[in-house]
Order: structure tokens, then C-alpha cells, then sequence
């Protein structure tokens, strides 16, 4: 059995408000807060950020889906907010095709799928792994929303799932920037915009990399947000990225953290502070919950669960969301071995039971498939055709 390694690339900086300190410790663990200090350490070159780019294994983790944490210590021994980034580990029948496997072939297209093969082909240079650094024209295409997609194809015959971006074509009326115009100035602003070219300038010249430390000395405790936006050389400003920060009062202490005293929970629309549905816990730092939630009367589709805590000062956090389907499987993924296909979805709230339909090429119509097995939000089947079309739905029970 092959054990994965994970290589884990990340910044880590933004102590809150304990910007332009400087980082002595580094630790890191998987799904579960083992407490400040109490994680897995890293070596760490002391300044003001601190990179991680190392090789971590994961030989110990079940397989299905967790998250990687790090945060970073400063020299008066405080401890950031963690960062984090989210990975799958299959289970040992599910194939892992890379790194084994060359890539051979490239292709793109628009929005609808052609068919494996017949999009528009990429030059790609033959190795593990491809980049795609290339003008694609967009003539063609009308105005609106359009997606481009592309898949790479091994030496085995084999194609990749697509990856995919979204992009915008604006109507011949209106504004439509010159491409590729250089950028001639970038400015920042907190909170409120001031207007156009009223922001706090940063610097004038053509790149696309922002680095830089900008003082928040002037900003009261509390929540706020930094925008930063660019005009190009026509005179044209792009929309503003923004980031949210909070900023404590000067007589909150940093160290020991305060205790989770309350959480809460609510979906879709935020309540107010403290108006939520309650989740008993007992004070702690960290808190850790795995309960039951109900949500009565909700309807079908997608939701947003939100939940926030509210520490022993009377002070809440943001809070922390999750998608949820109640109504329609997410995240299909397909995999075939040995002459069969598995299917997996995530499940959906309030149901148990699920159907499978398939067809062949078109224009035949889809109809249930018996010849599969269902698992636990899965579903295997041996294929019967060179190709074949799938779609799961879930099943009610309707009062």
C-alpha cells in the first residue's frame, strides 16, 4: 500500500493585530485544534512571515476528507489565527493517477462540453505535470457569461476532468477596457471608499504584485475591511479586492485567550448577535461539538450553515459557514478500475435513499440503472458501453 506524503505551500502571516511582529514558531495538525503550542512543530527562519514548503506526511489519516492547519508563534510567545487548506485521501480500491502517468495532450473549449478529444487543442510539452501560459481568443464568443475549460490527456489514452474558469464579455455598449493596458496606479483605502484616485497611493508601475506593510495605527478596535484597487494607463479602475481584519481593544488581553462561552447557530440569514439557535457546550478554549442539528420547514436546495462563538468578555466571533444540499447530491465525482465505475456524491439532509440513471450516446433518453450496488453515498457498476452518461437523484418521502 502506497502512504501519501502531502507537500503543503503556504503563507503564513496576519497575526490580527499584531502586524509586522515577528514569527518564532510554527506548528501544524490535521482536522482537530490540539491547543496553542500543542501541535506538530515546525522549523522556522524568525521574521515578520514565514513560509511553509515542506513535505508533510499523512500516513496516519483514514482516508476521506481533512483539513491541514498551521499557525505561527511571534517573539511575545502569541499565537495567530490558523491557516488552513482542505485535502482528500482516497480509500486504497480508488486509483491515484498521478504522479504515475505522462501528459501528452492538451485541449480547450467554451461552455458546452464537445466530447473528449474534440475540443481545441493545446501545445503541451510531455511530463507529470502542465501549465497552460497562452492568448486564447474570444472573438467568437457573445456577449455575457461564457466558461473556458480545459483537460489534459496521459500517455495511456486516459483524460483528466476539466478545469474551468468563469469570465465576463461585456456588451458592445459597454465600457471595454484595452487589453493588456499597463497598470499606472494602485491605491488602498479602509472601510469607506472615498472615490476613485482618493485612496491612499501605494505605487506607479507595470506589475501585478502587492507587498507591501501598510500601518493600521490610525483605525479604532474593532472589525474592518482594506480595499485596494488599480487604474491602467487608458484611466480605467478596476473593481476592489478587499480583505476583513479586527483590531482589539486596548484592554483585551492577547494571552490566555478568553473561553468559549456560547455558541450558536442559524442558516442562510443572519438573526442578530445571540439570536441564533443555541449550542450548549461547556467553557473551554478550544470548544469542540458534534451534535445533531435540526432545521425544520427548510426547503429543498442549497443552504448555508452558519455558526459563531461568543468568548467569556461577551464578545462574538464571525462566524464560520458550510454549504449543505437538501434536495440535490453535490460534488459527483466518478472513477473507473478494473471495468467498473464508482460514483460518490455528498449526501443530501433528510435522505436516504437514492437512484442512479444513465444512457448510452445520444439522443437516447436517460433511464434508472439497476445493474449497480449502492454504499454509503456511492454507487458501483460495471461499464457496459466506451461511454456512458450518469445522474443521481435523491429520493423523498412526503408526508
Amino acid at each position: 500500500m502506497r502512504f501519501p506524503t502531502l507537500l503543503f505551500a503556504i503563507l503564513i502571516w496576519g497575526l490580527g493585530a499584531l502586524s509586522a511582529a515577528t514569527v518564532t514558531g510554527l506548528e501544524y495538525w490535521f482536522d482537530t485544534d490540539p491547543g496553542q503550542g500543542l501541535g506538530y512543530q515546525l522549523s522556522v527562519t524568525p521574521g515578520q512571515q514565514a513560509s511553509l514548503d515542506q513535505l508533510i506526511p499523512a500516513a496516519q489519516l483514514p482516508a476521506g476528507f481533512h483539513t491541514f492547519h498551521a499557525r505561527a508563534k511571534n517573539a511575545s510567545n502569541q499565537w495567530g489565527l490558523p491557516n488552513r487548506a482542505s485535502f482528500y485521501i482516497p480509500l486504497p480500491t480508488q486509483p491515484v493517477f498521478l504522479p504515475y502517468g505522462t501528459i501528452t495532450q492538451a485541449e480547450y473549449w467554451f461552455d458546452a462540453d464537445p466530447g473528449q478529444g474534440l475540443g481545441s487543442p493545446l501545445s503541451v510539452t510531455p511530463g507529470q505535470q502542465a501549465s497552460l501560459d497562452q492568448l486564447i481568443s474570444t472573438a467568437q464568443l457573445p456577449a455575457g457569461f461564457h466558461t473556458f475549460h480545459a483537460r489534459f490527456k496521459n500517455d495511456s489514452g486516459e483524460w483528466g476532468l476539466p478545469n474551468r474558469r468563469s469570465f465576463y464579455i461585456p456588451l458592445p455598449t459597454q465600457a471595454n477596457p484595452i487589453p493588456y493596458a499597463n497598470l499606472a496606479q494602485i491605491e488602498y483605502f479602509f472601510d469607506s471608499d472615498p472615490g476613485q484616485g482618493l485612496g491612499t497611493q501605494i505605487w506607479t508601475r507595470n506589475s501585478v504584485s502587492l507587498d507591501e506593510l501598510i500601518a493600521t495605527s490610525q483605525l479604532p478596535a474593532g472589525f474592518h475591511t482594506i480595499h485596494v484597487r488599480a487604474q491602467d494607463s487608458e484611466g480605467d479602475w478596476g473593481l476592489p479586492q478587499r480583505k476583513s481584519f479586527y483590531i482589539p481593544l486596548p484592554t483585551e488581553p492577547s494571552l490566555p485567550n478568553p473561553l468559549v462561552a456560547q455558541l450558536e447557530y442559524y442558516v442562510d440569514d443572519d438573526p442578530g448577535f445571540g439570536q441564533g439557535l443555541v449550542i450548549s457546550v461547556t467553557p473551554g478554549t478550544p470548544v469542540s461539538v458534534d451534535i445533531g442539528l435540526s432545521f425544520p420547514g427548510l426547503e429543498h436546495g442549497n443552504h448555508l450553515l452558519w455558526v459563531r462563538a461568543m468568548n467569556s468578555d461577551g464578545l462574538w466571533s464571525l462566524p464560520v459557514s458550510r454549504m449543505f444540499s437538501d434536495g440535490v447530491p453535490s460534488n459527483l465525482n466518478a472513477t473507473y478500475a478494473d471495468g467498473f465505475v464508482t460514483i460518490t456524491w455528498d449526501g443530501v439532509y433528510t435522505v436516504d435513499t437514492y437512484k442512479v440513471y444513465s444512457k448510452a450516446e445520444m439522443p437516447v433518453a436517460f433511464a434508472e440503472d439497476l445493474t449497480g450496488s449502492f454504499g454509503t453515498n456511492t454507487w458501483t457498476a460495471p461499464v457496459v458501453s466506451p461511454k456512458r452518461f450518469y445522474y443521481v437523484t435523491s429520493i423523498y418521502d412526503e408526508p
